[in-house]
């Protein structure tokens, strides 16, 4: 979701980039498209809390600022300190990344799976509890998602999936989503999605699905607004 990019885009940075920022070299997969890295931590020093707001981040802002600051203040330099956090299991990564403003759980996880080589880390938004729920775990279902209940759900993705769980889950999460679902094959989806299932074909389904991914959304700047220094559990 949009938090946990925008939340941990400091720590993208430092930890998962490669190369300074910039159009890639030519010969591009996609002609006529540019892709660019991300900013270095003393490039996204320069930019105060204002600039990003006035940029889009939002709230997101001052996590931003605040992760790049405790970062640049880490005496072996922050980008040590990601690089290092390879070389731990997942759960100390995940709990070290946690110190950071505006870093919780959810936001954790992806900086472990995309950035940091924890294959295994499961990061739980409203798409990925609905599948925990409905498959591995449904006597979770009405249950806040905690910091115990999140993680149960990586314990259960864990046992289905092994140690690359990680990318089962993001396989499984894409499917979830509206843009997605439809390019399905009828034989390969889930019952709840099949023409006459549950919640069939058609304006209905469209709608729920519509529905649910606004609900993410929501529920992603929710717990990232209410994150670390405020006391909520992204």
């Amino acid at each position: 979701g949009g938090a946990a990019e925008s939340a941990g885009a400091a720590l993208h940075a430092a930890g998962g980039s490669t190369g300074g920022p910039g159009p890639a070299s030519p010969g591009s997969v996609a002609p006529g498209l540019s892709f660019y890295a991300f900013p270095t931590l003393q490039q996204l020093s320069a930019a105060t809390e204002e600039e990003l707001r006035a940029a889009g981040f939002g709230y997101r802002a001052k996590f931003i600022t605040g992760s790049v600051a405790a970062l640049l203040a880490r005496p072996e330099g922050g980008e040590a300190w990601l690089q290092g956090l390879r070389a731990v299991p997942y759960a100390e990564a995940a709990e070290a990344l946690c110190s950071l403003p505006g870093i919780g759980p959810k936001v954790a996880a992806c900086v472990c799976l995309f950035s940091l080589d924890k294959h295994e880390a499961i990061p739980v938004d409203t798409h990925v509890w609905q599948i925990a729920t409905r498959y591995y775990l449904p006597q979770l279902r009405g249950k806040a998602l905690t910091k115990k209940v999140h993680e149960d759900v990586q314990a259960a993705f864990v046992r289905v999936f092994g140690a690359y769980a990680g990318w089962a889950h993001n396989t499984l999460f894409i499917s979830e989503l509206t843009s997605q679902r439809e390019r399905l094959p009828e034989a390969l989806r889930p019952p709840h999605l099949k023409a006459g299932g549950k919640r069939g074909a058609g304006r209905g389904a469209a709608a729920d699905s519509d529905a649910s991914d606004a609900s993410d959304a929501d529920s992603d700047g929710a717990v990232a607004a209410a994150s670390s220094d405020e006391g909520g559990l992204p």
